[in-house]
Protein backbone atom coordinates (compact mmCIF):
# COMPACT_ATOMS: atom_id res chain seq x y z
CA UNK A 1 0.00 0.00 0.00
CA UNK A 2 1.56 3.35 -1.02
CA UNK A 3 2.61 5.66 1.81
CA UNK A 4 0.32 8.67 2.37
CA UNK A 5 1.80 11.94 1.23
CA UNK A 6 1.71 15.25 3.10
CA UNK A 7 -0.93 16.42 0.62
CA UNK A 8 -3.08 13.37 1.41
CA UNK A 9 -2.78 14.06 5.12
CA UNK A 10 -3.68 17.73 4.53
CA UNK A 11 -6.76 16.72 2.54
CA UNK A 12 -7.93 14.49 5.36
CA UNK A 13 -7.34 17.22 7.92
CA UNK A 14 -9.19 19.81 5.82
CA UNK A 15 -12.10 17.45 5.32
CA UNK A 16 -12.28 16.86 9.06
CA UNK A 17 -12.22 20.58 9.78
CA UNK A 18 -14.77 21.25 7.08
CA UNK A 19 -17.16 18.78 8.66
CA UNK A 20 -17.10 20.86 11.84
CA UNK A 21 -18.09 24.05 10.03
CA UNK A 22 -21.77 24.97 10.12
CA UNK A 23 -23.39 23.83 6.84
CA UNK A 24 -24.46 27.40 6.02
CA UNK A 25 -20.87 28.66 6.39
CA UNK A 26 -18.96 25.96 4.50
CA UNK A 27 -18.81 27.98 1.28
CA UNK A 28 -16.91 30.66 3.20
CA UNK A 29 -14.55 27.98 4.50
CA UNK A 30 -13.95 26.60 0.97
CA UNK A 31 -13.24 30.10 -0.33
CA UNK A 32 -10.00 30.22 1.68
CA UNK A 33 -8.41 27.38 -0.28
CA UNK A 34 -9.59 28.84 -3.59
CA UNK A 35 -8.15 32.28 -2.82
CA UNK A 36 -4.91 30.77 -1.50
CA UNK A 37 -4.49 28.71 -4.68
CA UNK A 38 -4.82 31.88 -6.77
CA UNK A 39 -2.51 33.84 -4.49
CA UNK A 40 -5.29 36.28 -3.66
CA UNK A 41 -5.29 37.97 -0.24
CA UNK A 42 -7.84 36.39 2.09
CA UNK A 43 -10.10 38.78 4.03
CA UNK A 44 -10.90 38.18 7.71
CA UNK A 45 -14.15 36.32 8.31
CA UNK A 46 -16.41 35.02 11.05
CA UNK A 47 -18.03 31.59 10.81
CA UNK A 48 -19.79 29.06 12.98
CA UNK A 49 -18.66 25.56 13.91
CA UNK A 50 -20.45 22.69 15.59
CA UNK A 51 -18.00 20.86 17.83
CA UNK A 52 -18.07 17.06 18.30
CA UNK A 53 -19.83 17.62 21.65
CA UNK A 54 -22.67 19.39 19.82
CA UNK A 55 -21.81 22.88 21.09
CA UNK A 56 -22.02 25.68 18.50
CA UNK A 57 -19.30 28.35 18.59
CA UNK A 58 -18.45 31.42 16.51
CA UNK A 59 -14.87 31.77 15.29
CA UNK A 60 -12.93 34.66 13.78
CA UNK A 61 -10.37 33.72 11.14
CA UNK A 62 -7.50 35.83 9.82
CA UNK A 63 -5.15 34.60 7.11
CA UNK A 64 -1.94 35.88 5.58
CA UNK A 65 -0.24 34.56 2.46
CA UNK A 66 3.55 34.50 2.22
CA UNK A 67 5.00 34.82 -1.29
CA UNK A 68 8.37 33.94 -2.80
CA UNK A 69 10.51 36.31 -4.84
CA UNK A 70 8.42 35.59 -7.93
CA UNK A 71 5.16 36.42 -6.21
CA UNK A 72 4.08 32.81 -5.89
CA UNK A 73 2.25 31.89 -2.66
CA UNK A 74 4.39 29.45 -0.67
CA UNK A 75 2.86 29.60 2.79
CA UNK A 76 -0.44 30.32 4.49
CA UNK A 77 -0.38 31.61 8.07
CA UNK A 78 -3.63 31.92 9.96
CA UNK A 79 -5.19 32.51 13.36
CA UNK A 80 -8.50 31.26 14.71
CA UNK A 81 -10.18 32.99 17.63
CA UNK A 82 -13.30 31.93 19.54
CA UNK A 83 -15.45 35.09 19.66
CA UNK A 84 -18.72 33.48 20.75
CA UNK A 85 -19.03 35.38 24.03
CA UNK A 86 -18.08 38.67 22.40
CA UNK A 87 -20.67 38.22 19.66
CA UNK A 88 -23.32 37.32 22.24
CA UNK A 89 -22.48 40.48 24.19
CA UNK A 90 -22.62 42.55 20.99
CA UNK A 91 -25.98 41.00 20.12
CA UNK A 92 -27.38 41.76 23.59
CA UNK A 93 -26.21 45.38 23.33
CA UNK A 94 -27.74 45.66 19.87
CA UNK A 95 -31.04 44.20 21.08
CA UNK A 96 -31.01 46.51 24.09
CA UNK A 97 -30.51 49.52 21.83
CA UNK A 98 -33.25 48.35 19.49
CA UNK A 99 -35.65 47.85 22.40
CA UNK A 100 -34.82 51.31 23.75
CA UNK A 101 -35.30 52.86 20.30
CA UNK A 102 -38.71 51.17 19.95
CA UNK A 103 -39.74 52.28 23.45
CA UNK A 104 -38.65 55.86 22.76
CA UNK A 105 -40.54 55.87 19.47
CA UNK A 106 -43.74 54.54 21.07
CA UNK A 107 -43.55 57.10 23.89
CA UNK A 108 -42.23 59.86 21.59
CA UNK A 109 -39.31 60.42 23.95
CA UNK A 110 -35.86 61.30 22.65
CA UNK A 111 -32.68 61.29 24.70
CA UNK A 112 -29.59 63.46 24.43
CA UNK A 113 -26.18 63.84 26.02
CA UNK A 114 -23.70 66.65 25.59
CA UNK A 115 -20.03 66.65 26.56
CA UNK A 116 -19.65 70.24 27.77
CA UNK A 117 -15.85 70.04 27.72
CA UNK A 118 -15.42 68.67 24.20
CA UNK A 119 -18.71 70.25 23.03
CA UNK A 120 -19.84 67.00 21.42
CA UNK A 121 -23.38 65.60 21.29
CA UNK A 122 -25.10 62.24 21.24
CA UNK A 123 -28.77 61.98 20.26
CA UNK A 124 -31.12 59.04 20.02
CA UNK A 125 -32.94 58.58 16.70
CA UNK A 126 -36.21 59.71 18.29
CA UNK A 127 -34.59 63.01 19.26
CA UNK A 128 -34.02 63.77 15.57
CA UNK A 129 -37.58 62.79 14.69
CA UNK A 130 -39.09 65.02 17.38
CA UNK A 131 -37.20 68.00 15.98
CA UNK A 132 -37.93 67.09 12.36
CA UNK A 133 -34.23 66.67 11.59
CA UNK A 134 -32.51 64.03 9.46
CA UNK A 135 -31.22 61.23 11.67
CA UNK A 136 -27.49 61.72 12.24
CA UNK A 137 -27.46 65.35 11.10
CA UNK A 138 -27.72 67.56 14.18
CA UNK A 139 -28.70 71.16 13.49
CA UNK A 140 -26.29 73.88 14.73
CA UNK A 141 -26.90 75.38 18.17
CA UNK A 142 -28.26 78.64 16.75
CA UNK A 143 -30.83 76.69 14.72
CA UNK A 144 -31.89 74.70 17.78
CA UNK A 145 -32.42 77.89 19.76
CA UNK A 146 -34.36 79.42 16.90
CA UNK A 147 -36.78 76.49 17.10
CA UNK A 148 -37.95 77.52 20.58
CA UNK A 149 -41.10 79.65 20.46
CA UNK A 150 -40.20 83.34 21.06
CA UNK A 151 -42.66 83.54 23.96
CA UNK A 152 -40.95 80.55 25.67
CA UNK A 153 -37.32 81.32 24.84
CA UNK A 154 -36.53 83.46 27.91
CA UNK A 155 -37.95 80.82 30.25
CA UNK A 156 -36.01 78.09 28.40
CA UNK A 157 -32.70 79.97 28.58
CA UNK A 158 -33.17 80.84 32.24
CA UNK A 159 -33.83 77.20 33.16
CA UNK A 160 -30.76 76.04 31.25
CA UNK A 161 -28.52 78.69 32.81
CA UNK A 162 -29.70 77.77 36.31
CA UNK A 163 -29.02 74.13 35.57
CA UNK A 164 -25.48 74.78 34.33
CA UNK A 165 -24.89 76.84 37.46
CA UNK A 166 -25.62 73.78 39.56
CA UNK A 167 -29.21 74.56 40.54
CA UNK A 168 -31.57 71.65 40.01
CA UNK A 169 -34.53 72.54 37.79
CA UNK A 170 -37.96 70.93 37.38
CA UNK A 171 -39.03 69.66 33.93
CA UNK A 172 -39.91 72.48 31.53
CA UNK A 173 -42.63 72.48 28.87
CA UNK A 174 -42.36 74.77 25.88
CA UNK A 175 -43.36 75.15 22.27
CA UNK A 176 -40.99 74.69 19.36
CA UNK A 177 -41.22 74.94 15.60
CA UNK A 178 -39.60 71.96 13.93
CA UNK A 179 -37.42 72.23 10.85
CA UNK A 180 -40.43 71.28 8.72
CA UNK A 181 -42.39 74.24 10.13
CA UNK A 182 -44.73 72.18 12.34
CA UNK A 183 -45.29 73.57 15.85
CA UNK A 184 -45.11 71.06 18.69
CA UNK A 185 -45.21 71.13 22.49
CA UNK A 186 -42.36 69.32 24.26
CA UNK A 187 -41.38 68.43 27.80
CA UNK A 188 -37.68 68.61 28.59
CA UNK A 189 -36.05 66.91 31.58
CA UNK A 190 -32.32 67.21 32.06
CA UNK A 191 -29.47 67.17 34.54
CA UNK A 192 -25.82 68.18 34.64
CA UNK A 193 -22.83 66.32 36.06
CA UNK A 194 -19.97 68.30 37.62
CA UNK A 195 -16.33 67.64 38.49
CA UNK A 196 -14.80 68.01 41.95
CA UNK A 197 -14.44 71.76 41.41
CA UNK A 198 -18.12 72.13 40.48
CA UNK A 199 -17.40 72.69 36.81
CA UNK A 200 -20.10 71.30 34.49
CA UNK A 201 -18.97 68.23 32.56
CA UNK A 202 -21.98 66.64 30.90
CA UNK A 203 -25.56 67.62 30.15
CA UNK A 204 -28.00 64.77 29.61
CA UNK A 205 -31.74 64.38 29.51
CA UNK A 206 -34.88 63.59 27.55
CA UNK A 207 -37.23 65.46 25.24
CA UNK A 208 -40.82 64.24 24.92
CA UNK A 209 -43.37 65.37 22.36
CA UNK A 210 -46.52 66.00 24.45
CA UNK A 211 -48.51 67.84 21.79
CA UNK A 212 -51.34 65.34 21.55
CA UNK A 213 -51.59 64.98 25.32
CA UNK A 214 -51.77 68.75 25.80
CA UNK A 215 -54.41 69.03 23.09
CA UNK A 216 -56.46 66.32 24.81
CA UNK A 217 -56.11 68.15 28.14
CA UNK A 218 -57.26 71.42 26.56
CA UNK A 219 -60.21 69.70 24.87
CA UNK A 220 -61.20 68.06 28.17
CA UNK A 221 -60.95 71.38 30.00
CA UNK A 222 -63.01 73.12 27.34
CA UNK A 223 -65.57 70.31 27.50
CA UNK A 224 -65.85 70.66 31.26
CA UNK A 225 -66.17 74.43 30.99
CA UNK A 226 -68.90 74.04 28.35
CA UNK A 227 -70.77 71.54 30.52
CA UNK A 228 -70.47 73.82 33.53
CA UNK A 229 -71.94 76.75 31.57
CA UNK A 230 -74.74 74.54 30.21
CA UNK A 231 -75.59 73.32 33.71
CA UNK A 232 -75.68 76.89 35.02
CA UNK A 233 -78.06 77.93 32.22
CA UNK A 234 -80.32 74.90 32.79
CA UNK A 235 -79.90 75.08 36.56
CA UNK A 236 -78.96 71.40 36.48
CA UNK A 237 -76.25 69.68 38.49
CA UNK A 238 -74.57 66.32 37.94
CA UNK A 239 -72.70 63.79 40.03
CA UNK A 240 -70.62 60.70 39.39
CA UNK A 241 -70.38 57.71 41.72
CA UNK A 242 -67.63 55.12 41.17
CA UNK A 243 -69.30 51.97 42.45
CA UNK A 244 -66.00 50.13 42.83
CA UNK A 245 -64.00 52.72 44.74
CA UNK A 246 -66.92 54.56 46.30
CA UNK A 247 -65.55 57.90 45.06
CA UNK A 248 -68.21 60.54 44.34
CA UNK A 249 -67.73 63.80 42.48
CA UNK A 250 -70.19 66.70 42.05
CA UNK A 251 -70.39 69.39 39.44
CA UNK A 252 -70.25 72.97 40.71
CA UNK A 253 -73.95 73.42 39.95
CA UNK A 254 -74.80 70.58 42.35
CA UNK A 255 -73.47 72.70 45.21
CA UNK A 256 -75.41 75.73 43.96
CA UNK A 257 -78.70 73.81 43.72
CA UNK A 258 -78.26 72.47 47.27
CA UNK A 259 -77.20 75.86 48.61
CA UNK A 260 -73.82 74.59 49.73
CA UNK A 261 -70.35 76.02 49.39
CA UNK A 262 -67.88 73.89 47.48
CA UNK A 263 -65.73 72.17 50.06
CA UNK A 264 -68.32 72.63 52.82
CA UNK A 265 -69.49 69.04 52.49
CA UNK A 266 -67.80 65.91 51.20
CA UNK A 267 -69.82 64.24 48.40
CA UNK A 268 -68.38 60.90 49.50
CA UNK A 269 -70.85 60.90 52.38
CA UNK A 270 -73.72 60.53 49.91
CA UNK A 271 -73.04 56.92 48.97
CA UNK A 272 -75.68 54.55 47.73
CA UNK A 273 -76.17 51.18 49.37
CA UNK A 274 -76.18 48.59 46.58
CA UNK A 275 -77.55 45.11 46.91
CA UNK A 276 -75.19 42.35 45.87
Amino acid sequence: KPARTVADQLDVDVATLRSLVHPEDRDMFDQVRELAARGTPIPPADFRIIRPDGVERILHRECELVYDADGKPIRLAATLQDITERRKAELEVSRSRENMARAQHLASIGSFERDLVADSWEWSDEMYRILGAEVGVRPPNEVLLAMVHPDDLERFLKARAEELAGHSQPPIEYRLTRLDGVERIVRRESAVSFDAEKRPLRLFGTLQDITERKRAEIELLQSRESMSRAQQIANMGSFDHDLQTGRITWSDQMYTILGLEKGEIAPSGWRYALKP
